[in-house]
């Protein structure tokens, strides 16, 4: 037993640090110091003499342990002036090869093989390659389109017979790249819209004389298929009517036949609206021929007013082509 030189505590005579201070005493001695080389490759300690790793078999040179380390201190028999008094803690090298470890005969018969990189390199360009063509599809570029291409009947939504495939906001020529002018598309649209006119004057035409001679003397079912079809051609003038409207002539050129075809539109829809009443009280009637003058007069009538003004406005309509294009 020993007394501490700080604090006067006994203490033991291996104490190295007082338990009652906490003071270092000056009692130390080192361990034995390790010597030997450690394989670059695993950091595993390789006996003197030895050209190869122990536990990795990698080739070593031949090197002394390195001298860096911290010195621990122990309180041990043997003499604290001994020349082996320090113990070196080995120094773990990176597993990464230094400029030093690339002399290493190993490394030097195994090379970086480029035939890997090459592999690598293609298989990336063959991946994105694929992606780009699937996403792209140049031989089919229509695959992706939710645009309408069968044939859909569309006569009870409001439009006559069938649509093939839906037309965008471009107006382009037929066999043509050449986007058409303003003009040029409000000439087409308020050109188609007088064509239509006419032909609905004329199919109205027909379902007045049909119900001269079917209305009141036919079956049931002649009858109830007149109503029908009355009542499909109001709703294709009121969409003829509802295309004029939507014609663009913000630059002013068309504006007056715009205002002339629907006024011509609203006359058509007012015959017809009688038109198609007739067909329904005849349809409706116990007995069709007891009715017959009574229907037919507002036919004969006011009906006929609305079609003398429309054949007159159609017959005198004038629409000119726009300077830059060609008339239809």
């Amino acid at each position: 037993m020993k007394k501490c030189p700080h604090c006067g505590s006994i203490v033991a005579d291996d104490a190295v640090v007082c338990p009652a201070c906490h003071a270092e005493l000056d009692l130390t001695a080192s361990l034995p110091r390790l010597t030997g080389s450690y394989c670059p490759s695993c950091g595993a300690l390789v006996p003197e003499g030895s050209t190869n790793c122990p536990k990795c078999g990698m080739w070593v040179e031949s090197r002394p342990a390195p001298k860096r380390g911290r010195r621990v201190q122990a309180t041990v028999g043997d003499d604290p002036a001994a020349p082996d008094a320090t113990n070196e803690l080995p120094r773990f090298e990176s597993a990464v090869p230094s400029e030093k470890d690339l002399r290493d005969p190993y490394l030097r018969e195994h090379p970086v093989r480029l035939r890997a990189v090459f592999v690598a390199a293609a298989a990336c360009v063959a991946i994105v390659g694929g992606a780009v063509l699937l996403i792209a599809h140049p031989w089919d570029p229509d695959a992706f389109s939710i645009r309408a291409t069968a044939p859909a009947d569309t006569s009870q939504a409001g439009f006559p017979g069938t649509v093939d495939t839906l037309k965008g906001q471009d107006s382009k020529g037929s066999g043509s790249d050449t986007v058409k002018s303003g003009d040029e598309t409000t000439y087409e649209g308020l050109s188609d819209a007088y064509t239509t006119l006419g032909d609905l004057s004329g199919r109205l035409d027909d379902s007045v004389s049909e119900l001269e001679e079917k209305g009141f003397s036919g079956t049931d079912q002649e009858r109830q298929e007149g109503q029908r079809q009355a009542a499909t051609l109001g709703v294709e003038i009121s969409n003829c009517i509802s295309d004029i409207q939507g014609v663009d002539t913000t630059s002013g050129t068309y504006e007056e036949e715009r205002e002339e075809l629907l006024k011509m539109g609203n006359w058509l829809r007012n015959r017809s609206d009688i038109v198609s009443s007739a067909w329904s009280e005849a349809a409706s009637a116990p007995d069709p021929s007891s009715v017959r003058e009574e229907v037919l007069s507002s036919v004969r009538g006011e009906a006929s007013s609305f079609g003398s003004l429309f054949k007159q406005a159609y017959s005198s309509f004038s629409i000119q082509a726009p300077a830059d294009g060609s008339s239809s």
